[in-house]
């Protein structure tokens, strides 16, 4: 038998973001953690964040990754 404990690979980041949501105030914060399945965002702050509204994760470089908040 095969014990498979993620599908995807997971990798450490240190990356300094904006993340971008609609109708509200931009937030900074550090990407910590990237796989195909999704992020991991630290130093956000205290915005209010609910399952299900849509984000934008900019990059220092302007690279931008569409998303969920989960």
């Amino acid at each position: 038998s095969v014990l498979t404990i993620r599908a995807y690979k997971r990798y450490a980041t240190r990356l300094p973001i904006r993340l971008r949501r609609d109708g509200r105030k931009n937030a900074k914060g550090l990407l910590i953690e990237l796989s195909q399945q999704g992020a991991r965002i630290s130093n956000l702050g205290r915005g209010k964040y609910e399952a299900g509204d849509s984000v934008v994760i900019v990059t220092p470089t302007d690279l931008e990754i569409e998303g969920t908040i989960r």
